[in-house]
């Protein structure tokens, strides 16, 4: 998720933007110096996200894989940008030390929830900044105006497409199955018995 609204300002540091952050109301993305403020989520999103956190968190008793929620920063030292995904799996989460909310350094998999504002950049920019990560493996997008869920696998991001409540999405990195009924349970409630 994430096309926002810019703030009009000077260039800030990454220390100014991770203090100005631990206090903001609001979540905002980091791009190598400006300031951009993340837009609210519609309910489309809302009832999927709590859905994977259910799912994976689950899944992963075992302690060597961690599913991350919206909440966690990833930092992609590339590009300089602080970004908030709608989901992360790191095993285990290696954190910085720059801040105390969790950054997180090593995501192997990111989920993006996709609406019709934020597609284009979680599809094309968003993703283009994703794969400067060494640690990522999969990139996961989600649609929410129909049961279809994509997996991009690196090195060659090659696309794996699964569509239908009865579809089952794999992601390899962590070899586990991903039932399109659970991401969507919520969601199409009416076509979901």
């Amino acid at each position: 998720m994430a096309v926002g609204v810019y703030y009009e300002s000077a260039q800030l540091s990454v220390a100014d933007y991770l203090a100005a952050e631990r206090i903001a109301v609001e979540k905002h993305e980091f791009l190598n110096g400006e300031i951009r403020v993340m837009p609210g989520a519609r309910k489309e999103h809302l009832r999927v996200t709590p859905q994977l956190s259910a799912f994976f968190t689950n899944s992963f008793a075992d302690g060597l894989r961690e599913y991350l929620d919206s909440d966690v920063k990833v930092w992609i030292p590339d590009k300089r940008i602080f970004t908030y995904p709608d989901g992360a799996i790191a095993c285990p989460p290696e954190w910085s030390d720059q801040d105390t909310t969790g950054i997180l350094l090593n995501p192997k998999v990111i989920f993006e929830v996709l609406s019709p504002s934020t597609e284009a950049y979680d599809r094309g920019g968003k993703f283009r900044n994703y794969r400067s990560l060494p640690t990522l493996q999969d990139y996961v997008l989600i649609d929410t105006t129909m049961p279809v869920v994509e997996v991009f696998s690196g090195p060659n991001w090659s696309i794996a497409t699964y569509e239908g409540l009865d579809a089952v999405a794999h992601i390899p990195s962590v070899s586990l199955d991903l039932p399109l009924r659970i991401v969507y349970r919520k969601t199409f409630a009416a076509s979901n018995p």
